[in-house]
């Protein structure tokens, strides 16, 4: 009997082997053949970087999310085909909806934008879904408690700033939603399929939070699966997923039709060309009508031609700018007052140029001041509106901005600045000369308007990274090979009362650390702000004004500004004086780059 019972157990353990190795070999034997990527934006520091994934040039033309439907289907880059499936737009006061447009009713919007099925090219044999989303994970603060009863409302789970591990029982959530949709049919999953999760994080996240991130959207996978996830650094780096190489960007010298003007003469040598990211139109409070500031509140559509990448998550614009509030803001509204446009556009190039001369002469560049300084090509990237095709033939109409190149890309994020200098570099004049000249890249993020997440992520990351990585993938992907490292000017000195400490870089650790990727703090931070001090949040970051609005704005113009009201106070230590008329066009990051051109 015991024999009986010892071959039984034996055979049970064989076959249950047999079938585990059946299995096993199953598995093995099922070649994936789809590949689906779900690149989730995970926290709210790079979401205007995840916008731009929506906004990229495909086939026939470039797509709104804001006027997708669902069902849509265009070529995406490369062999990977688009198509809109749904999106998810929360819009903090209600209930999650899934429809085919994101610009809801007011409020923050949590976005689900799935590029999926049906892949037309026959060389195109994996599907990619693309997929990003505005979170919340920041937010919820004492500011807006109402956030955290919502996100609670939608996913069943507690939420709270004082549980670290709240933003991952969101991500579990949202994860089990996704994989739910799958299993449902929308799309469907074959057995030789498999979904890659990718998790786009904040650049400077500890290790420690990484793994955390990591263990728990494992966790919510299917045990057993051959789905996968992986993180990447924000969105951009996503990005990468349908192209080794940001090559959609293309830059768009703007001429005026009437007028045949001659091409742009090649650069000479010694020459500056000046490249400057202008977000600038539609975040500035503006009374352009001198009506009461009566203000309308616009949604911020993610992939929003009127919208800069650097804008907070609503547009507080007074009226007589909007003539719809629900339509956001139109060409023929902005282009209506090209007065003021001029009036701010100007001053601000020419405080520019006249600072960048001023560096060039104390980098010694120039060897007698007494000679005409060299000529400088201007390029203006003009943020968001850059896809107005009104706004800019309006420019491009000006004869007082004739001398100015203005170059447009596609898009209004950091990642479109960089294709588009990239573009250019590569595609342009700069890679057909073989002369030595000075670039000198101007990051104008104009100040976020009055909200409180702006606020923390600002200070927690802009300074940091934003201008960090634009320079960093400026310097790795056009190939520039330093000729000069400019020494630290005076002015770069520590103001009275401060010191340095000896953790502050360098000029030369700068370059330095940019070319082996390393965190840096920037010590070249320069201000436009009508104050003589930076904001306090940033007295440690040795940020310092290089000009002031009063000295570049006319007159004229500043006594109107000083009419609008006090709007914007932050109360205390982040903004002293009313947002309308501090107009904080900065920080202006500068770098000046000497380099042989290839």
């Amino acid at each position: 009997m015991k024999s009986l019972l010892s071959r039984k157990e034996s055979d049970r353990r064989a076959s249950k082997a047999a079938k585990t190795t059946t299995t096993a070999t199953t598995t093995a034997a099922a070649t994936i053949t789809k590949t689906h990527i779900c690149a989730i934006d995970f926290g709210t520091a790079f979401t205007r970087s995840a916008h731009a994934t929506s906004q990229v040039s495909v086939g026939d033309g470039r797509k709104e999310v804001s006027q997708a439907q669902i069902g849509d289907h265009w070529p995406g880059p490369g062999n990977v085909n688009v198509n809109i499936a749904s999106v998810l737009r929360y819009d903090g006061q209600h209930e999650a909806v899934w429809g085919p447009t994101v610009d809801g009713p007011e409020g923050d919007q949590l976005m689900f934008l799935k590029l999926c099925e049906q892949p037309q090219c026959p060389d195109s044999p994996d599907l990619h879904i693309y997929l990003t989303f505005r979170s919340l994970l920041d937010e919820p603060g004492p500011e807006n408690p109402e956030v955290i009863d919502e996100m609670a409302k939608m996913y069943g789970g507690r939420y709270s700033v004082d549980r670290p591990e709240a933003p991952l029982d969101f991500l579990r959530a949202v994860m089990k939603h996704l994989l739910h949709l799958f299993k449902a049919g929308t799309p469907s999953l074959n057995a030789n399929e498999q979904i890659i999760f990718l998790l786009t994080v904040p650049r400077g996240w500890s290790e420690g939070a990484k793994h955390s991130l990591l263990r728990c959207a494992s966790q919510a996978l299917p045990a057993g699966s051959q789905h996968s996830v992986k993180i990447v650094y924000d969105a951009e780096a996503a990005l990468g997923v349908f192209s080794d190489r940001v090559t959609h960007m293309t830059l768009v010298p703007i001429t005026d039709p009437a007028a045949d003007s001659p091409p742009p003469a090649p650069l000479a040598e010694g020459e500056v060309v000046v490249i400057y990211d202008v977000g600038l139109f539609t975040t500035i409070k503006w009374d352009f009508k001198d009506q009461p500031t009566t203000e309308y509140t616009v949604p911020r559509a993610p992939s929003s031609p009127q919208t800069s990448a650097l804008a907070p998550p609503h547009l507080t614009i007074p009226c007589g700018v909007l003539d719809d509030p629900t339509e956001g803001i139109r060409d023929e509204t902005l282009t209506l007052h090209r007065k003021d446009v001029l009036s701010i556009f100007n001053p601000i190039l020419n405080a520019c140029d006249n600072h960048i001369q001023t560096e060039l002469a104390a980098m010694k560049k120039l060897p007698d001041v007494s000679q005409p300084p060299p000529r400088i090509a201007t390029f203006v990237l003009v943020g968001g509106l850059s896809n107005s095709p009104v706004l800019q033939k309006k420019i491009a109409a000006m004869p007082e901005l004739r001398d100015v190149r203005l170059v447009c890309p596609q898009g209004c994020s950091s990642i479109t600045v960089i294709g588009a200098i990239e573009a250019h570099c590569h595609g342009g004049f700069l890679a057909k000369t073989e002369s030595k000249f000075t670039l000198a890249i101007a990051f104008w993020t104009p100040w976020h308007d009055g909200h409180p997440i702006e606020k923390r992520m600002w200070e927690r990351y802009e300074l940091k990274y934003y201008a960090r990585d634009c320079m960093r993938w400026f310097l790795k992907r056009v190939s520039i090979h330093a000729t000069h490292l400019p020494p630290a000017s005076p002015a770069h000195r520590p103001r009275q009362g401060q010191e340095y400490s000896r953790t502050t870089p360098t000029r030369l650790d700068f370059y330095k650390n940019v070319a082996v990727s390393e965190p840096l703090v920037f010590e070249d931070t320069l201000w436009i702000t009508d104050r003589d001090d930076p904001l306090p949040a940033f007295k440690d970051k040795d940020c310092r004004p290089f000009a002031t609005l009063t000295t570049v704005l006319p007159d004229a113009l500043k006594a109107r500004l000083k009419r609008l009201p006090r709007s914007m106070d932050y109360g205390g230590d982040y903004v002293a004086v009313p947002y309308s008329i501090e107009l904080r066009i900065g920080v202006a990051f500068s770098a000046k780059v000497l380099f042989q051109g290839r």
